[in-house]
């Protein structure tokens, strides 16, 4: 086909109609310019002839709309082609038609090519977003793998807490045992009451030691609930991920849409053909890899949701071994009274034992004047009685002796027989007391025989 410059190059038919009558030069030269339009209008029927053959190559197209295009076209060539072989119309009419068909035509040629470089530069978009999509996949995943540590250092603390539950329960139960042990031994003996304080003591920094290890635990169940608030932010952002990659399909649809409507443009320009066809190929790769990606995801956030369900079956467990430590706590609070009041019980016997053994003393002294006051009068009364009432008197005087030394002993056996043994000793004391008074019937000693069984009745 002839260039726009040859055909603006050509004279225009209103320089024909004023040259129709010119001188014979002039005559020459319309003939010449004539001659050059026929040639023009030869060449361009040949152009358009080609172009009538290039639209007939494509009616054998597979796409429907390529197809119609072409018949389309051809019809559109064949009429212009006609008008221009027509004889019968003037030459100028004739070149004005393909002066307007090769301006139509040049336009819709750089219409096409602009088509083409706008569906380029879309493709060109699609693919970096296609590329910044991979990127996050990427960054999500490294996410992921951070937070499967987390989680197995989190399982790791958790078993920890186990042991050092298990633990607190062999303590305690170690506690209970010492507890009968300590009961055991109060029933029996008096002795063991010492040891029982040191008992309380060692249990009080026992009772010390497992509130610690509650406040420690207590510290460490707020750190885990920090960190499954910290799952639950993770979670949220996945779910938003989940939403971009719904985007994504969306976009992945629009641009399956714009590549079906960019394969007309890539045939009709065969240069562009084979650049869309491979980045078609390089699209179609890319959207395997994002789906093999989508499908690891979910995998992985099954596999998280798995790992989340047993972390807070642990954190439940947990909480109920925390809830029996603290009930042991409290039940541990009455058993520490009992030996409290114990020890003040003991405490108040010891001073009471002081007191008597103090009253029994001075029934004794007394006991011993009493007797030393009536030998006199019974010497002095009856000579003759005198040898019997001082065998008498010697007598009661070794007997008042054996119950001092007896008197002398019963403290000590106090101190190792218990209270009952206390009371005894004071009962046999007050009986050996009394004895040589009603012996020799005297009233002061019968009166002083009553204050004494009266005082070991009090203790």
């Amino acid at each position: 086909m002839a260039s726009p410059g040859a055909l603006e190059s050509a004279p225009a038919p209103g320089q024909l109609a004023a040259n129709d009558a010119p001188a014979p030069s002039a005559r020459k030269q319309l003939k010449k310019e004539r001659a050059a339009m026929a040639a023009l209008a030869g060449e361009l029927s040949a152009g358009l002839g080609s172009a009538v053959a290039s639209v007939d190559q494509h009616l054998g197209a597979q796409d429907p709309a390529l197809r119609a295009w072409a018949k389309q076209r051809r019809k559109g060539l064949r009429e212009l082609l006609a008008t221009a072989a027509d004889a019968g119309k003037p030459l100028e009419e004739r070149v004005r038609v393909l002066q307007r068909a090769l301006v139509s035509e040049v336009e819709n040629a750089l219409a096409a090519e602009a088509r083409s470089q706008r569906a380029v530069a879309e493709l060109v978009a699609a693919e970096d977003m296609v590329a910044k999509r991979t990127d996050l996949c990427t960054k999500l995943e490294r996410v992921n793998a951070a937070q499967q540590a987390q989680l197995q250092a989190t399982n790791a603390a958790n078993e920890a807490l186990a042991a050092r539950c298990k633990e607190s329960e062999s303590r305690f139960e170690d506690f209970r045992v010492l507890v009968e042990n300590v009961q055991e031994s109060v029933a029996e003996s008096a002795e063991a009451r010492d040891a029982i304080v040191r008992e309380n003591n060692a249990l009080r920094k026992t009772n010390e030691v497992l509130a610690a290890q509650n406040e420690a635990l207590q510290k460490y169940t707020k750190e885990a609930e920090q960190r499954m608030g910290a799952l639950d932010d993770l979670r949220d952002k996945i779910e938003a991920q989940a939403k971009a990659h719904e985007g994504l399909q969306d976009l992945r649809k629009l641009l399956e849409q714009q590549a079906a409507d960019n394969a007309l443009l890539a045939q009709q320009l065969e240069q562009r053909q084979k650049e869309v066809a491979e980045l078609r190929g390089c699209l179609s790769k890319a959207q395997e890899v994002i789906k093999m990606q989508e499908d690891t995801y979910t995998k992985r956030r099954e596999e998280f949701e798995q790992q989340v369900a047993g972390f807070q079956k642990g954190m439940k467990s947990a909480n109920k071994l925390i809830a029996d430590m603290g009930k042991r706590t409290e039940a541990l609070a009455p058993l520490v009274g009992q030996n409290r009041a114990l020890l003040d019980e003991a405490t108040a016997l010891r001073a009471a034992l002081r007191r008597a053994e103090a009253q029994r003393e001075q029934l004794a002294a007394l006991c011993r004047a009493l007797r030393g006051g009536a030998a006199v009068p019974d010497a002095a009364d009856n000579g003759a009685g005198a040898d019997g009432g001082a065998s008498t008197d010697g007598t009661a005087a070794h007997e008042g002796e054996a119950a001092a030394e007896g008197e002398a002993e019963a403290p000590s056996s106090s101190s190792t027989a218990g209270d009952g043994g206390t009371a005894a000793a004071a009962a046999e004391a007050d009986a050996a007391a009394g004895e040589p008074a009603s012996a020799e019937g005297d009233a002061p000693a019968a009166a002083a025989s009553a204050p004494a069984a009266g005082t070991g009745a009090d203790s």
